[in-house]
């Protein structure tokens, strides 16, 4: 049975079809959809074959780069999270949309969602994220587990312990595959344009502004940034040509004969192995001829392969004592030859402590600098340095919108602000002043500047209650009146007078 209400009525193999495909993620036997109303179509007929199967045959092409990460999820226990990039033609509501983007399957079915919003803001992986589908399936989690965490609608998950544990280790792990966040880059360095000139007004604005107001550092999310931090350059994705077995494997960048590695875990923390190898990067999750990692003794958290690099997530184990040495083998199997190994040595280090300021206050130092957000203006047709709204899937109705970078400063975020200077809004007060082209030019600096600092205030307020998504919302209604009160001479008068 399938309860559905989709908002646009249209063949069966359009909006359901598409819907069926995401529910029944991979389904025991493909289904045949037949549309039996008086509907024009290309045929009445639609083979449904599921998300899993369509990404693997049928929709191949759309396919930027599928990956898959083993890791141990909380009760859930061990699990490959398998991610499926689409190259970025792919429509966005093709496969996943806002609510549904990591699947929660059991015996082929979707059991429980989360959305984009997840992967955007605690993944921060927020220029992939319309192009992100993650399924881990969950057919052989503990039956009590399962009844714990899933709900009868088949829809959702419980949010509670086992629910947040599986979201922090998810946020972790797709948040810090050096993969994704180098293709999380590359998107980005196609959407922000680096425009001197509005960096430099935005700067001086801010500049006067934090001079007559310190509090604004925090207000803006400005503190523990450098401002003359080295800018990286252009990210370029290489194509890495692998083997289909493996003929090597060593710990990158170590190559000393004479005494075992030795990786340093502090007892209440965790610590990332790299290893390099030459096998293609789905040698784990392969339909045939697969290969295995084995840790002896398993102190593994998770792993992956990405271009010929294992990167292995190690905690200790709960006995764990300071000063403590272990020896640690490493077994990567091979269908048809002798397994390939590594040996190296652990050592149990001291506790983390938290870096807390006495007292909770702030060190001073810390926020005498600060780095602004990178600055994209965007307009309705593509100009020279700067966006356009085909770029974002923007209208008119649109003002501005905050994305987190992917990139960490001291403070632990960086953003980036789009602005939208062809914006409804702007355009119908430009024409009802009817303005000279000065005047113009001052409403438009002053639109950027107003828009700027309410996006930045508002998202660092709204990532406090993890409401991020609901800041374009925000910015429309406060856009309505945001002019009109600038230059409002009528407004001034009466102020004066009072």
């Amino acid at each position: 049975m399938f309860n559905y209400d989709l908002p646009d009525s249209s063949i069966i193999g359009f909006g359901l079809w598409r819907e069926l495909n995401r529910l029944l993620y991979a389904p025991a036997l493909p289904l045949m959809l037949y549309e039996a109303r008086d509907y024009k179509g290309h045929s009445p007929f639609k083979l449904m074959l599921g998300n899993k199967m369509r990404v693997m045959v049928d929709d191949r092409d759309s396919v930027d780069q599928p990956l898959t990460i083993t890791a141990e999820l909380g009760k859930f226990g061990r699990r490959n999270i398998e991610v499926t990039l689409f190259k970025e033609g792919t429509s966005k509501s093709e496969f996943t949309n806002q609510d549904n983007a990591i699947f929660f399957t059991i015996n082929g079915q979707t059991h429980a969602t989360i959305g984009r919003s997840f992967l955007r803001t605690k993944a921060r992986l927020y220029y992939l994220a319309d192009y992100l589908l993650v399924h881990i399936d969950c057919t052989d989690v503990q039956t009590n587990v399962r009844e714990q965490t899933f709900m009868p609608d088949r829809e959702r998950m419980r949010r509670g312990q086992i629910f947040r544990e599986v979201e922090e280790i998810l946020a972790d792990e797709l948040g810090k595959h050096e993969g994704l966040q180098k293709l999380n880059r590359f998107r980005r360095d196609q959407q922000v344009i680096k425009n001197p000139k509005d960096t430099a007004f935005l700067e001086g604005v801010v500049s006067n502004l934090i001079k007559n107001n310190r509090s604004l550092i925090d207000y803006l999310g400005l503190g523990g940034g450098v401002k003359d931090v080295k800018e990286p350059g252009q990210t370029t994705i290489d194509k890495y040509e692998g083997k289909r077995f493996p003929t090597y494997l060593k710990i990158l960048s170590y190559n000393s004969k004479d005494k075992l590695y030795r990786k340093q875990i502090p007892i209440n923390s965790y610590a990332r192995l790299k290893l390099e190898t030459d096998a293609i990067n789905d040698y784990f999750d392969r339909a045939s001829e697969i290969g295995k990692l084995k840790m002896r003794p398993d102190i593994m958290s998770s792993f992956h392969l990405w271009n010929g690099i294992i990167t292995i997530k190690l905690v200790p184990p709960e006995n764990a004592k300071v000063g403590e040495i272990q020896e640690v083998t490493i077994e990567l199997t091979r269908p048809y030859e002798d397994s390939l190994f590594v040996e190296f040595e652990v050592e149990y280090t001291l506790q983390i402590q938290p870096d807390v300021s006495p007292h909770g206050r702030k060190d001073k130092d810390k926020v005498q600098a600060y780095k602004l957000p990178e600055t994209t203006l965007v307009y309705e047709e593509k100009k020279d340095g700067c966006g356009s709204w085909a770029e974002h899937g923007w209208t008119g109705e649109d003002i501005g919108e905050v994305a987190p970078s992917g990139e960490t400063n001291g403070d632990g975020k960086n953003l980036d602000v789009f602005i939208n200077m062809d914006a409804d809004v702007l355009r119908g007060y430009l024409r009802r002043q009817q303005v000279s082209a000065k005047q113009q030019v001052l409403i438009e600096r002053s639109w950027e500047t107003s828009i700027f600092l309410n996006s930045l205030i508002l998202y660092n307020d709204l990532s406090k209650l993890e409401k991020e998504g609901m800041l374009p919302g925000i910015m429309k209604s406060i856009s309505k009146i945001t002019l009109d009160l600038m230059y409002n001479e009528s407004l001034l008068k009466e102020l004066e007078e009072d």
